[in-house]
């Protein structure tokens, strides 16, 4: 609805944002998969949001696990919403789930592109990383969106499987890396459950860095800078679910 359109876009404008990024700059950042099935509310966001990132060399999209269902379901559907009619009981279930949790608008305005349009919008979320890794000095920064599922401090990140970034939440009360020029970016986990104190801040302990202030929930977007350490804060208009 237009309400729900003028409330999501009140959070957080993409064409504000995107004016301050430096086309030649060496720019990451961490998109977070809920934030993908909130821009993609109306007719208006994929254009502004996705396909904006699509073309833009000095963006990493990270995915997570709400792209990874959208996907995985879109390739069941083979752009056919009639083929649900095919699906196991235990696919049925999880579409459900899938679509209570934001999916069904997702769906809706993915099915209104072109051929095209799908295509490639579908080949940039295959295409996506499940983890970057960022230096700056002598420290080392990795980004992932959930955490790194089944850790062994000397296995290479080459060698975990895909889903092992994007579903398993991190213990954020341990030290993973006994480098402690080693830090791990995540998101996924609001911080509400992580910091001791309940605030809706950026998590730096432990060598983590959880950026997950919950704004959905009527907590914060948080963007950490790598390079000196600083946080911005934008405050959440109000509760949009949970």
């Amino acid at each position: 609805s237009r309400e729900e359109k003028e409330q999501m876009e009140a959070v957080w404008t993409y064409e504000k944002a995107r004016k301050a990024l430096d086309e030649d700059a060496d720019y990451h950042r961490d998109i977070e998969s809920n934030e993908i099935n909130s821009y993609i509310y109306n007719e208006d966001t994929i254009k502004k949001v996705l396909q904006d990132l699509m073309w833009r060399k000095n963006v990493t999209y990270i995915i997570g696990n709400h792209d990874y269902l959208f996907l995985y379901f879109i390739r069941k559907l083979k752009n056919d919403l009639s083929e649900v009619h095919n699906f196991s009981e235990e696919d049925i279930t999880d579409f459900k789930a899938y679509l209570g949790d934001g999916g069904a608008i997702t769906l809706e305005q993915y099915m209104q592109l072109s051929e095209d349009e799908r295509k490639a919008v579908c080949e940039y979320l295959e295409n996506a990383n499940v983890y970057d890794v960022i230096k700056d000095g002598r420290k080392k920064y990795i980004l992932t969106h959930a955490g790194i599922s089944g850790f062994c401090e000397t296995k290479p990140l080459e060698e975990y499987d895909f889903l092992d970034f994007i579903c398993d939440r991190m213990d954020y009360g341990k030290r993973y890396f006994r480098d402690e020029s080693v830090y791990i970016i995540t998101g996924h986990t609001p911080t509400v459950f992580i910091n001791p104190d309940a605030s809706c801040n950026v998590f730096m302990n432990y060598g983590h860095i959880a950026i997950d202030c919950g704004c959905v929930y009527g907590g914060k977007l948080a963007g950490y800078c790598i390079e000196i350490g600083n946080v911005i804060y934008v405050d959440a208009k109000e509760k949009y679910c949970g």
